[in-house]
């Protein structure tokens, strides 16, 4: 028989505790954004050019809402300089 205060017959239940989950390769959540570009197509070389005010006006005018980076390198294809 059981006394009063024995703990001898407690049994603790765990369904209140997390379970240990496995870590596995499946769990890990998605690489998110772009996929990088492949080494050829990466622009990484940078060009400084200086202009005058009105210069810049002028290019900003004639590219519209292409930047004008995309701009001048799309002018610079168009005349053969990376040919």
């Amino acid at each position: 028989m059981v006394r009063k205060n024995d703990l001898s017959a407690y049994k603790p239940t765990n369904h209140r505790t997390l379970r240990e989950v496995p870590k596995t390769d499946a769990l890990e959540a998605p690489k998110k954004g772009r996929t990088p570009k492949p080494a050829k197509e990466k622009r990484s070389s940078k060009v400084l050019l200086s202009l005058t005010e009105a210069e810049r006006a002028a290019v900003e005018e004639k590219a519209g809402m292409v930047p004008v980076a995309t701009y001048l390198v799309a002018k610079l294809r168009d005349a053969g300089v990376f040919d």
